[in-house]
Order: structure tokens, then C-alpha cells, then sequence
């Protein structure tokens, strides 16, 4: 038997090393993030920063309250930031509906995880929340209009927004860059995705002594000082 005629038919039509279920494989980000973290020093810690805000990130922390307009949910980001930010950061979305990106298949494992989805949803500022946060923030269409909305709301509390055509972590690694080459103040880049810290390790050379990365871990946030 020649299995050289076995390796003529085609196996499987996905690499079995990179896909699973139709999905990539999930990559071991908490490792990464151990391993930087790990004998972090709290010394010389600044205390004023200018911050860059992962969107994505910022729309999981605060709790949404059933009943509620989306206005008084919309105030409570505003809040949010401004008590643990100041009033000037940056803060920057991910963006949805314009083709396909760099975390479909996330969002699609995602997804596939929830037990209760939401359909779309025709909402303004004073439509009452009636959905959990979660379902209604897993519907990609939902959760862009509502980034719509609190862009205009946070930009009108002193916020500067943008939202990017895809995955938000080139953007924020570009912005982050962009202050700390003005060299007004270290630069804090807030968010729970260990890629723009390997975007930022491999980008701010010149600037390293200028950044800090502060992840949020459940209701924590754990600062890396500096990036090392």
C-alpha cells in the first residue's frame, strides 16, 4: 500500500492546526499577559495621563439598568469616564458592517455561546432598555448604532471618538503613538486585549518610557508601568 495515493485526496478542507469547528483556534492571550505582568513594580507610577480607551473594552464595564432610557445609559459611560479618566480622552471602536474583519470569527464563537439573542432593534435615545446587555450588544447591527449614539453623547461631554472601518487595535496603537510624540504627559492605553500591547511593544520604539497599559481584569484593572 502507497500512502502517497491517500495524500491525493484532499483531507480536510480547513488546517486542523489553525481551525476548529469552522472557527480559528483561540490563541493563549492570558499567557502573554502573565508573562508581562509578572513582576510588575507600582513605583513611579505618573499621576496624570492621557488616556486611550479600547471601545470595546469600555462597553462591558458599565451595567446597563432594565427599564431604563438609553439616554440614562448613555450618561452613565459619560459618568464612567469622566470620574476615571478626566474629560478629554480618546476612545476608539471597533466598527461594524463594512466587510469582513480580523474578528468575525470571534465574534461568531461568541455568539454561538449566547443563550438569549436579541433582534434588531429600532432605538433612539429615549427608547426604554428592555433587553439584556449582553444579547443585545452580541447583534452587531444593535451594537453599532448604539456606538452611534454614545460617540455623539461622549463627544458632547469632551470625549474625542472615532471608530475605526474594522478592529479598533491598529487605531488605538496609532493614536496612543500620536500623543506620546507631543511628549505632554505618558500616554495610558486602557482596555482587555493583549494585541495592541504586542502592537504597541513592536511601534513605540522611541517612546517606550512614554506608555503604560492599564487591562481590565472582571471588576480590576491591573497596570503594566511601564510597557516593558
Amino acid at each position: 500500500m502507497d500512502i502517497r495515493d491517500y495524500f491525493s485526496y484532499e483531507l480536510t478542507s480547513e488546517p486542523t492546526a489553525l481551525f476548529t469547528n469552522s472557527c480559528m483556534r483561540k490563541p493563549d492571550k492570558p499567557a502573554i499577559l502573565r508573562h508581562v505582568l509578572k513582576n510588575q513594580e507600582a513605583e513611579d507610577v505618573p499621576t496624570h495621563f492621557l488616556f486611550v480607551l479600547d471601545g470595546g473594552a469600555l462597553l462591558h464595564r458599565v451595567r446597563w439598568v432594565k427599564g431604563s432610557r438609553f439616554l440614562d445609559v448613555l450618561q452613565q459611560y459619560a459618568t464612567y469616564i469622566g470620574n476615571k479618566y478626566g474629560r478629554h480622552p480618546t476612545v476608539v471602536f471597533d466598527g461594524y458592517g463594512h466587510g469582513p474583519t480580523t474578528k468575525d470569527h470571534e465574534h461568531q464563537r461568541r455568539s454561538m455561546k449566547m443563550v438569549t439573542r436579541c433582534p434588531d432593534v429600532s432605538f433612539d435615545d429615549q427608547t426604554p432598555v428592555i433587553f439584556e446587555q449582553h444579547a443585545f450588544l452580541a447583534n452587531d447591527r444593535n451594537k453599532d448604532r448604539f456606538i452611534h449614539l454614545l460617540m455623539l453623547h461622549l463627544d458632547l461631554h469632551g470625549c474625542r471618538t472615532m471608530q475605526s472601518d474594522g478592529d479598533a487595535d491598529i487605531d488605538i496603537v496609532k493614536e496612543a503613538l500620536t500623543l506620546a510624540s507631543t511628549k505632554q504627559a505618558p500616554v495610558a492605553v486602557v482596555g482587555d486585549d493583549t494585541d495592541f500591547l504586542v502592537l504597541l511593544k513592536i511601534s513605540c520604539i522611541g517612546f517606550i518610557s512614554m506608555f503604560f497599559i492599564i487591562f481590565f481584569r472582571g471588576d480590576l484593572e491591573v497596570m503594566a508601568s511601564p510597557l516593558p
